[in-house]
């Protein structure tokens, strides 16, 4: 339920398109050695996501001041999209999601998050599922940011400020 209410809140409060994945960690250097122009990030997410390799995958997102269970939230929705046969695009952001990108937002937990660093891109994850005769297709989003020259996935941290009630 947790986890429900949580993907709920970041799906309309912080702008993500969530509908299938996410993870965490800090940027490690294996793969952000890699990520420090759009077209090598890409690549090397792309690598990660085909394999799924969550440790590569991890390493691409930026934690740092992130909640335990937010971050444990992102795992669980990343891991969804490594489901079924995917895509994986770097695109710009609209001036709509660019501003939403950077607005604080209250969540269930009465606290206000912002993402730690302004998003340049967005990551767009596509998946198509096969169940016998059933097929199912998905896409998320995740903003996209630069920290010391390296491309990351940011994740939300909280604000200080506490909601009013």
């Amino acid at each position: 339920m947790k986890y429900l209410i949580l993907s709920l809140a970041f799906a309309t409060a912080i702008p993500l398109a969530l509908t299938s994945c996410g993870k965490t960690s800090v940027a490690a250097e294996k793969p952000a050695a890699k990520a420090d122009s759009a077209d090598g990030f890409l690549a090397a997410y792309r690598k990660a996501h085909e394999a799924r390799d969550k440790a590569a995958l991890d390493a691409f997102l930026y934690n740092e001041g992130t909640p335990g269970d937010i971050v444990e939230f992102f795992q669980m929705m990343r891991d969804a999209s490594l489901e079924g046969k995917g895509t994986v695009e770097l695109t710009t952001p609209t001036v709509e999601q660019a501003a939403k990108f950077n607005q604080a937002m209250e969540m269930p937990d009465g606290k206000y998050y912002k993402l730690p660093l302004t998003p340049t891109h967005q990551l767009v994850i596509s998946v198509e599922t096969k169940e016998g005769e059933s097929t199912s297709s998905s896409k998320s989003s995740f903003p996209v940011a630069q920290k010391d020259g390296k491309f990351v996935i940011p994740l939300p941290v909280p604000t200080g400020q506490a909601a009013v009630q």
